[in-house]
């Protein structure tokens, strides 16, 4: 099956044309927007979701500042109010759906060592055959 997205040119998701649905996208590249001072996230269906101070906040807040562990993650959007100038306006905003990523100073991929067990490795018990094989040096 050919990949047809990857001839798509990416599509700028309004809350017009998102309406009453929502979409769940996963994240597959992060990107700038110079002419807009914007981050833009890429979005598994060639589409391109624009992140506005709200969007991008909540990014933060769930994924972290660093935007390469962005990528792979999914998200929810969906139509919402937002203040601007003042009043209310309609706009894209999203939900994370995948979880958020570890906090700082935590292994990424990795679980924390329990607390209390400092840096110890647990392994099981060695046999008495695989005791007698270890060389010593003298």
């Amino acid at each position: 099956m050919i990949d047809v997205n990857r001839y798509r040119k990416g599509r700028h998701i309004t809350a017009t044309e998102l309406g009453e649905d929502t979409r769940i996208e996963d994240v597959t590249a992060v990107q700038e927007n110079t002419k807009f001072g914007k981050l833009e996230l890429v979005l598994e269906s060639g589409d391109i979701f624009s992140l506005n101070t709200t969007n991008l906040e909540k990014m933060i807040k769930h994924y972290g500042i660093d935007e390469r562990r962005w990528v792979g993650r999914k998200i929810e959007l969906y139509v919402g109010e937002v203040p601007f100038n003042g009043k209310p306006v309609a706009s894209v905003l999203l939900r994370p759906v995948s979880p958020d990523a570890p906090k700082a100073g935590a292994s990424p991929g990795r679980p924390s060592p329990p607390k209390g067990r400092g840096d110890a490795v647990h392994r099981r018990p060695l046999e008495q055959d695989e005791i007698d094989e270890i060389p010593f040096n003298r």
